[in-house]
């Protein structure tokens, strides 16, 4: 799993504790969000049976770049009326 923010909200990665019932090895992220703003993030999941890509972390690694990739440059259009 994954999680992307803007570089302008990031500000750091922690370990979450690793205590309590269920899943306890996870991370947590840091961003400078300001109360009533709105922030924007991407979270990914991949599957590791659907895409022999996914059976390595260079292999999500590169997903998240090139997501990365297209998050820093959108795609943006316009209609023109003939």
């Amino acid at each position: 799993m994954g999680l992307m923010v803007g570089a302008d909200l990031f500000a750091g990665i922690s370990e979450a504790p690793e205590s309590g019932d269920g899943i306890v090895d996870t991370y947590c992220i840091h961003m400078d969000a300001v109360p009533g703003k709105q922030v924007s993030f991407r979270f990914y999941t991949v599957w590791e049976r659907e895409d022999d890509r996914w059976k390595s972390a260079e292999g999500f690694d590169e997903l998240l770049a090139t997501e990365a990739e297209l998050m820093a440059n959108p795609v943006s259009w316009r209609l023109v009326e003939k």
